[in-house]
């Protein structure tokens, strides 16, 4: 149970401070201020932000971030060694940055794809 506390009480005031720093001057797509996740999905999944909601995406992608590190936290932090635990936060956050990017990135291609091809329908 105790687990389960830290863990929301760690999301929650990481996606606060994500919420104020990132989402909240994210009104729309500038390309000189684009967080480091956005970029990367950006580019590897071709995404089109003309055919997505900007500040939408940048939620999402904030919650992603958040529970990330949450998870990582919650895992790392029982173990007593600090070289233990920054071995094993590497090793248990990089699956998770690859499979959950990897995740938004497919849904965000085929969101733009499905609503683009409604438009053109629609038409």
């Amino acid at each position: 149970m105790e687990h389960i506390l830290y863990f929301v009480l760690t999301f929650l005031g990481l996606y606060f401070l994500s919420y104020i720093f990132i989402i909240r001057k994210a009104s729309q797509y500038h390309k000189k201020k684009v967080p480091i996740e956005v970029e990367y999905l950006m580019r590897r999944y071709q995404l089109d932000f003309k055919k997505i909601d900007y500040r939408n995406f940048i939620n999402t992608v904030s919650m992603i971030g958040s529970f990330i590190i949450s998870l990582t936290v919650v895992i790392v932090f029982p173990i007593g060694n600090i070289l233990l635990q920054l071995l094993c936060g590497f090793i248990v956050m990089v699956p998770l940055i690859l499979i959950s990017y990897h995740l938004v990135g497919t849904y965000y291609k085929k969101k733009g794809s499905k609503e683009n091809e409604y438009k053109t329908n629609r038409k």
